[in-house]
């Protein structure tokens, strides 16, 4: 009796899974793969059917694709972020404001992201260098054995920074007195490193990391 409904709230499942990737579906999407989750041993050992768990399966493997997707789609809704006319007094930019409070939010689900992105671990961005590690140039097997130490989401929280930092340059370039654009990346660059120094995203990227774009900073 209880089967049939059940397959029906796993439809409800697969159905979340495939709607339009927008950013901001990512944190219910996560929400849902990490009850489902926690439930499975409560759910496999009140249903021994087979096919209730496949699909029990099946589900969880959408909803993270899903999760993985919306990641890559915030990805690259942050680089084709336009703009036409400068922040006024070279402010920080309301995409930097926005990008940065979604990272933070992505802290809140480590444990899951982490396990869903460790199947497509990328390296590090080449852009943050090997003293990101507080590495010298000669030790450059030294800083990829660190690298590989980095969780899967501190390199993804790496990688969209990164395309923040591309897209903020790119903006920096609509102002037409000289000194503008680098007051412009001065102020946004602060505002990151601030977000992250207040926040557990310090543990998380490391202290080479803070050193760089600390330095970046003055």
């Amino acid at each position: 009796l209880a089967s049939g409904s059940f397959m029906q709230f796993l439809l409800f499942g697969k159905v979340v899974a495939t709607t339009r990737r927008a950013p901001e579906k990512l944190f219910r999407v996560l929400d849902m793969y990490e009850v489902l989750k926690e439930l499975l041993p409560d759910i496999s050992t009140f249903f021994r059917s087979e096919g209730v768990r496949s699909e029990i399966k099946e589900v969880l493997g959408n909803l993270g694709e899903a999760a993985r997707g919306i990641l890559h789609e915030f990805e690259i809704a942050i680089q084709k972020d336009a703009a036409k006319t400068p922040v006024p007094g070279g402010a920080f930019h309301p995409l930097t404001r926005y990008v940065m409070n979604y990272i933070k939010f992505l802290i809140e689900y480590t444990v899951s992201l982490d396990q869903l992105l460790r199947g497509r671990r990328r390296e590090v961005p080449r852009s943050l260098g090997v003293e990101t590690f507080g590495l010298s140039e000669g030790l450059v097997e030294n800083t990829r054995n660190e690298s590989e130490n980095l969780s899967p989401l501190a390199v993804q929280i790496m990688w969209l920074i990164v395309h923040l930092e591309r897209n903020l340059e790119g903006k920096s370039k609509l102002y037409l007195d000289n000194a503008m654009p680098f007051l412009f990346l001065m102020n946004n660059v602060h505002y990151i490193v601030q977000k992250v120094k207040q926040s557990e995203l310090a543990a998380l990227l490391r202290d080479g990391w803070l050193r760089k774009h600390s330095a970046q900073v003055r």
